[in-house]
């Protein structure tokens, strides 16, 4: 037997020591009195005092604990919470064995209590919530679980915070939200958070501000990214290292290999320091769930685009973040108040009879609030000078090419400013490849380049509106062909054209602006035949290229809106040819945005997996074979 003041002694030395506090900060769901029980149980069997035991010291333990287990099972315990495997169990690993094995209760009552609550106030880190949870226990002297105004007011004593009865029980009363006298552990962290407000505000500065950059992430998907990179930042660096990024990774279900974690932080580490940064971080986070752009492409750009191309890519993501920022409810749509909200921000203020005016005129559905493309008709009420900026910069100088139709314009809008990926206002060689690449148009980059060479009539490298227009002249030949009409004031004529072979491309001398003096018209068919160099600019519309050739057989018009279809914006599927954002489900109200992966064809139309009919023949995904042939 150990002396009793020998024991003593141990203890007053260890309850000083870093093991202690460790132990304490790591398994709260114990109280002091559990804590100190456990080590003395465990000190009475480290017999040589080493802060170790071995497995026979674990097996008499077990005994005295009254716990009746087999020298297997003794065996398989100790081996398993052996972390490092050095044949003994530390202060800390005994911990580990007494939370899993034989107090699995308190681990799970502790984080319903103290853990859950706590990932709603992010603006604390693991340290303040250690530090509130103690004070909390502390001062919860009946051990109810809640805090009333006594307690309280010594708690604020002890945290230095001086405060009569009257302000007490006022704060008491602001943050019990459930009315009863007291403040259970999520009311308390939510006074904290009133007492601290610095935290938030770092919060933001920090994190929250920092996130905006990255739109395609939910107001969820930051919390998560914050809560992780906090939770595995264990250096408090302000940084994840490549060790700290493998557990975050693998906390995600996205585990990979050592050379595949190295390659992954190297292409995100922008500063060379070794170290992701919240921002890398994020950048890091955009590659891994790409799906995250996809959805906010189709479900927020694109329809936006379609139906307001008034406004930039540059102001639909900024409109998008506020929309995010200003649905607190995180219910996809704006109420009055929090509308109203929004437009105090921005300095527009309005009564709440203004606000009910607005939310009544913008509001289509009838439903009381203000979905996306409700909130992007706001905008275009709270920005006139968009639409006018808008007529002047695309509709007027659209009108010299009378070639195209209305519905053509904006087709072209929408394509010009999705593809003005910087947001600069004219397209480079690299956005145009981008935005050929998109369309299944067979370019590649020399015949990009000759393109943008013949109708940069600047010389500056990058393709305007209205060259762009030219552009679009160029490689949609059957528009180009009305241009030459002496209808058109583009080109005006002055003589009658002589008949002559068609060429299989226009002419350059046809699609790039002139003078308005009339052009020479070639007198012989050597003079009409394209150069070399023009007829390797363009792509050959053969049977090879099946967006094209489809388009051909159905006219180039869209199967879903009946409108013309132009190869940057063209998608083929079940043998038809679609605006890429028309392609969607053609169940009533159904707003899932299909893809050549998840579509069904049936009867001619399209349908996603939930609404599609039953049907003994159907076209599913890339195939054209009937469902029953399929699964024959």
């Amino acid at each position: 037997h150990i002396p009793v003041n020998r024991i003593m002694e141990a203890e007053e030395a260890f309850y000083s020591s870093v093991a202690w506090e460790e132990g304490a900060r790591k398994f709260q769901e114990f109280n002091f009195d559990e804590l100190r029980d456990i080590f003395r149980m465990f000190s009475r069997f480290d017999r040589d005092n080493s802060g170790n035991i071995d497995l026979k010291e674990f097996a008499q333990l077990m005994k005295e604990m009254g716990q009746g287990l087999e020298e297997g099972q003794l065996e398989r315990i100790f081996q398993r919470f052996d972390a490092d495997k050095s044949g003994y169990l530390s202060w800390e690993e005994f911990l580990n064995v007494m939370r899993y094995e034989f107090y699995p209760e308190k681990r799970s009552e502790f984080r319903r209590q103290f853990e859950e609550p706590a990932q709603s106030f992010l603006e604390f880190d693991h340290e303040d919530i250690a530090a509130f949870i103690d004070g909390f226990r502390a001062f919860d002297v009946d051990q109810s679980g809640t805090i009333n105004t006594s307690e309280l007011s010594k708690l604020y004593k002890s945290m230095g915070i001086g405060a009569s009865s009257q302000e007490i029980e006022k704060a008491l009363d602001k943050h019990d939200l459930n009315g009863n006298g007291e403040l259970d552990f999520t009311e308390f962290l939510s006074l904290m958070s009133s007492l601290f407000p610095f935290k938030k505000a770092a919060l933001y500065k920090n994190f929250e501000l920092p996130a905006q950059e990255f739109p395609e992430f939910t107001k969820e998907d930051v919390t998560v990214f914050i809560t992780a990179f906090k939770q595995f930042d264990e250096d408090h660096s302000g940084t994840i290292d490549m060790r700290e990024l493998g557990k975050v990774l693998n906390s995600m279900g996205q585990g990979v290999s050592a050379e595949r974690l190295q390659n992954l932080l190297v292409s995100a580490d922008k500063n060379h320091s070794g170290d992701l940064e919240w921002t890398e971080f994020l950048e890091l986070m955009s590659r891994i769930y790409p799906d995250k752009k996809r959805t906010l492409s189709n479900q927020w750009i694109n329809p936006g685009f379609e139906k307001y191309p008034l406004f930039t890519q540059h102001d639909l993501l900024t409109f998008v973040k506020s929309f995010r920022q200003f649905d607190t409810d995180n219910s996809g749509s704006i109420d009055s108040s929090e509308l109203a909200s929004m437009l105090k921000a921005m300095g527009q203020g309005a009564s709440d009879k203004q606000v009910h005016d607005l939310v009544q005129r913008v509001d289509i559905d009838k439903s009381g609030e203000v979905e996306w493309l409700e909130f992007l008709e706001v905008m275009k009420i709270l920005y006139p000078n968009k639409v006018e900026e808008f007529q002047k910069v695309f509709l007027e100088p659209a009108k010299r090419f009378t070639q195209f139709d209305d519905d053509d314009i904006m087709v072209f809008i929408q394509c010009f400013r999705r593809y003005d990926l910087d947001g600069s206002g004219n397209i480079d060689a690299d956005e145009l490849e981008f935005a050929f690449k998109e369309g299944g148009l067979g370019y590649n980059r020399s015949q990009i380049e000759q393109l943008l060479l013949k109708v940069d009539q600047n010389n500056n490298g990058t393709v305007e509106w209205e060259e762009y227009l030219e552009l679009m002249a160029l490689i949609t030949p059957a528009k180009a062909a009305r241009r030459e009409s002496p209808k058109s004031p583009v080109v005006p004529r002055t003589e009658p054209v002589k008949e002559e072979p068609k060429p299989v491309v226009p002419e350059p001398a046809v699609v790039k602006p002139v003078e308005p003096a009339a052009p020479a018209v070639p007198e012989s068919k050597e003079e009409a035949e394209p150069t070399p160099a023009f007829k390797a600019a363009q792509k050959p519309v053969t049977k090879s290229s099946s967006k094209e050739f489809l388009a051909s057989k159905r006219g180039n018009k869209c199967a879903g809106c009946g409108k013309t279809v132009y190869p940057i914006e063209s998608l083929s599927a079940a043998d038809m040819i679609w605006h890429k954002g028309c392609f969607k489900c053609q169940e009533d109200k159904c707003p899932i945005q299909l893809t050549l992966a998840n579509f069904k064809a049936v009867n001619g139309k399209v349908y996603c997996q939930k609404h599609t009919p039953v049907s003994r023949a159907s076209t599913t995904g890339h195939y054209s074979t009937p469902t029953a042939e399929r699964k024959q």
